[in-house]
């Protein structure tokens, strides 16, 4: 599966995805390197206390953009 998603790098744009840097083996199991654009991860904001709506409509938004210019580049994504 990683090596599929590596070879997706060229149709990812960096605006909107996090590109994979390169596909490594490392004790003989493929890992995927990439750039840290900074930020968080999402599940860090969830819980408690509630998400600020400001806050989660910028996030759903910026999902929403992202998936959609997945989909135009024609990929197919399983795991959202």
């Amino acid at each position: 599966m990683l090596e599929h998603e590596y070879a997706l790098r060229a149709d990812l744009d960096p605006t909107w995805a996090v590109r994979p840097r390169a596909l490594l083996h490392h004790q003989g199991r493929p890992c995927l390197v990439f750039d840290d654009p900074g930020g968080g991860l999402l599940a860090q904001r969830l819980g408690t206390p509630p998400m600020d709506v400001g806050l989660c409509l910028r996030l759903g938004v910026g999902l929403a953009a992202a998936l959609g210019a997945v989909h135009r580049r024609g990929i197919i994504h399983k795991d959202l």
